[in-house]
């Protein structure tokens, strides 16, 4: 049986198959002004959050076996829109935040300018 160039779904190769995947790609252009997938950029939001807060707990669990009692605190970035920061308060103690002067970008670029 002579294998077809047309791939499935599961990467497996079959005669005469064909997938929606393969004509959109093919055939459909992005439409102007929107090109994400919104439902899979809030997953991964949620995502990378857990796995980072997970990381976190990890390292307190870490400090405290220890035996240290200090506050638990990180450095977080201003208006960064890739972590739910709402999510850290049950496992930090204390959150900071870095400020740089913005001395060396154009106005508009820097927060501070």
């Amino acid at each position: 049986m002579a294998r077809s160039k047309t791939s499935t779904r599961a990467g497996a190769q079959h005669s005469g198959a064909t997938f929606t995947t393969a004509l959109i790609r093919s055939k459909a252009r992005p439409q102007k002004g929107e090109n994400e997938l919104h439902a899979l950029k809030l997953d991964w939001k949620r995502f990378v959050t857990d796995q980072t807060i997970d990381f976190i707990k990890n390292e307190v669990d870490a400090i405290r076996e220890g035996g240290s009692e200090l506050p638990v605190t990180a450095n977080l970035m201003y208006d960064f829109d890739g972590l739910d920061y709402k999510k850290f308060k049950d496992v930090l103690d204390i959150v900071s935040w870095d400020n740089y002067p913005g001395w060396h970008k154009k106005r508009g670029i820097c927060h501070s300018c």
